[in-house]
């Protein structure tokens, strides 16, 4: 997984922090990219190359 100062940067920036809430909203299959909520407050699109180096907990 992704720990480079850049990611971990854009990470702060779109609020995904260490034990963040997420909720799949739509995966794009043209790009893989995935729209998710943050908490209960935020819509946001990720890439696939973002989505791939984060580290997840199904509940």
């Amino acid at each position: 997984k992704d720990s480079s100062p850049s990611f971990l940067q854009y990470l702060e920036s779109v609020k995904l922090l260490l034990g963040t809430e997420l909720k799949l909203v739509n995966r794009y299959k043209f790009d893989n990219s995935l729209s998710v909520n943050i908490g209960k407050k935020k819509e946001i699109t990720i890439s696939n190359k973002v989505a791939q180096n984060l580290y997840v907990n199904i509940i």
